[in-house]
């Protein structure tokens, strides 16, 4: 599965001064049990305690070792509010029930979105979401595996209390179809599944049976909307697919019918010139994900620039304000030349935060990042 990205904002407050680091932590989902910390090559403080009064979604704040506090900010939802307080999303699975179908399956813990996975490929639907009242069932069409098994992980413990290993899991159903194998990874609010191609094949076309109750199913600019009348309630944004060694392609569409009342046929099409170039190093993997709108979490959106024409990755936004340009991505198979993504500061009671465009650029991981505009700087309160 494609690396992930955790970026964690790391502020720490002393009785005289302060400090402002930023760290990036890559790792491998397969992997997934060095998620993010806030032990930083800058800073031998360790994080001793959370202070749940000061939850917000994506937000955690901590009391470190040296008696300083920080802030963390995650690029993926880490609560939810029950309506009293925030609670932690625990997203590893475990053995459950689905009754209407009387099938056994996979199911994560405690998250506002209830997801089950079957866990024989032969049942009717492979998965099943709610939300409230709202469900949504989804079922492979063609030539299934009827034998694949669903294999779950989820991630080891690391006892340190900044590294959030229960608000993901992954399901992998091997070989269900034929040199394919599909991924279900759930983050947060996200359920991102990675359909992938381990060969060539004749045809790289996908087909899904959805039901839905309560909702409705649109297509718009190559994403899928879930809609309550006019309030979305999911959607899937554009799909992109990428090769073994990183190559990136968004020549993936998708196609909508809707056969009867609650019940749509979805069709994802990649490029077939695209993956049988001689260029291409197997597995390539399709990328479509589930999840939720949410505001006020910034860090998922992204956006490509391709010859003068921006692609947005994100439900309803038309804009790159405000976002963190990484410039010169183009490749020898690529027109790529800019991506943009979006960043929020959390902050500690004695700072706010506030926009300045004086900062003009950063480099981290290898790669210069332009501030597209303005960006945000922690200032100290008058």
């Amino acid at each position: 599965m494609k690396k992930v990205k955790v970026k964690v904002i790391c502020i720490v407050l002393s009785s005289i001064m302060f400090l402002q680091a930023f760290s990036t932590v890559t790792f491998t989902a397969k992997q997934m049990d060095k998620a993010s910390s806030l032990e930083t090559a800058e800073s031998a403080a360790y994080a001793v305690e959370e202070l749940k009064s000061k939850r917000d979604a994506n937000v955690k704040h901590f009391k470190m070792s040296d008696g300083t506090f920080a802030a963390a900010t995650y690029d993926m939802p880490v609560h939810y509010y029950d309506g009293e307080e925030w609670q932690d999303i625990n997203n590893y699975l475990i053995d459950g029930t689905d009754s209407d179908e009387n099938i056994a399956v996979y199911e994560n813990t405690d998250n506002p979105i209830k997801i089950k996975f079957a866990k024989k490929s032969n049942s009717k639907n492979i998965l099943k979401l709610q939300q409230n009242n709202y469900k949504i069932s989804f079922a492979l069409l063609g030539k299934v595996n009827k034998h694949a098994e669903a294999q779950k992980f989820n991630p080891a413990d690391d006892g340190n209390i900044t590294t959030l290993e229960k608000t993901e899991s992954k399901i992998t159903y091997e070989n269900i179809f034929e040199n394919v194998d599909i991924e279900y990874v759930l983050s947060g609010t996200k359920l991102k599944e990675n359909i992938v191609i381990q060969k060539e094949l004749t045809d790289y076309t996908f087909k899904y049976e959805i039901k839905t109750n309560g909702l409705t199913m649109s297509l718009i600019n190559n994403q899928i909307i879930f809609k309550d009348d006019n309030e979305t309630v999911f959607y899937i944004p554009a799909p992109y697919m990428y090769d073994a060694e990183g190559e990136f392609s968004d020549a993936v569409t998708y196609s909508l019918e809707n056969e009867n009342g609650n019940k749509y046929i979805l069709t994802i099409t990649a490029d077939n010139n695209w993956i049988d170039s001689d260029n291409r190093k197997f597995p390539v993997t399709i990328d479509p994900t589930v999840q939720m709108p949410e505001s006020g979490i910034d860090t998922y959106y992204f956006a490509t620039e391709r010859n003068n024409t921006i692609t947005h990755f994100g439900q309803n936004v038309t804009h790159v304000n405000n976002a963190l340009r990484y410039s010169n991505l183009s490749t020898g198979t690529s027109n790529t030349t800019s991506l943009y993504m979006k960043i929020n500061l959390p902050y500690l009671n004695e700072f706010l935060s506030r926009p300045d465009d004086t900062l003009n650029s950063v480099s981290y991981t290898g790669v210069t990042v332009e501030f597209s505009r303005n960006t945000s700087k922690l200032y100290r309160k008058d």
